[in-house]
């Protein structure tokens, strides 16, 4: 309800999200696709989420964003291998507060795999099919792989390397498999499909 000749103007005051990627050194991950969403609860109180609010690639500083109105959002991200977060429907965050006139960054720094293999020669071994996949147990409690996240071939100098979320993972190389690969936020781990080391 207005009168005649008085204006009335409600000023929103957005707050802004930002979702920044980066590798194991520190390198940007450049046109990584994000969506945001709103979030409500289900039956049991959980979040869920609701409505996708905005959506983009992150720039060539690994950073994406959106202005959004004050409340509690869900991010979605799919980087290789396991959930970076805690959303139940693919992979992301919920709970992400958004308050009018701040910035909340989410930070997601990938953890590194470098594959080094040599012949029995002792020589770098090149186009050797490498393979890495989540793990998992079967019934007995022995591990099994689950997906297959990624896979390759060692180049010229027999390295192979992927970017990883945080978990343990297993390498197949051949008929033999390596369980129990640590992969750390910002941190290179480097194997030889018999053992691995951690920087």
């Amino acid at each position: 309800e207005s009168s005649s000749g008085n204006l009335t103007t409600v000023k929103l005051q957005p707050g802004q999200i930002e979702i920044a990627i980066t590798g194991a050194s520190g390198n940007a991950w450049e046109s990584v696709y994000y969506e945001v969403y709103t979030q409500k609860q289900d039956v049991n109180g959980n979040p869920v989420i609701n409505n996708r609010v905005a959506y983009g690639r992150t720039n060539n500083t690994g950073i994406g964003y959106a202005f959004l109105t004050p409340g509690m959002y869900a991010v979605s991200v799919d980087l290789p291998g396991y959930n970076w977060g805690n959303l139940t429907t693919g992979k992301g965050q919920y709970n992400i507060a958004i308050e009018k006139g701040k910035v909340n960054r989410i930070f997601v720094n990938l953890g590194q795999l470098i594959v080094g293999l040599r012949d029995s020669a002792g020589q770098p071994a090149a186009s050797i099919y490498v393979e890495v996949f989540t793990q998992t147990n079967n019934i007995n409690g022995d591990h099994i792989l689950a997906n297959r996240i990624w896979n390759g071939r060692t180049d010229i100098g027999g390295i192979a390397a992927v970017d990883l979320t945080k978990g343990l993972y297993a390498l197949k190389i051949g008929e033999n498999i390596l369980y129990d690969i640590l992969i750390a936020d910002g941190k290179i781990t480097k194997t030889d499909g018999v053992s691995f080391t951690q920087e």
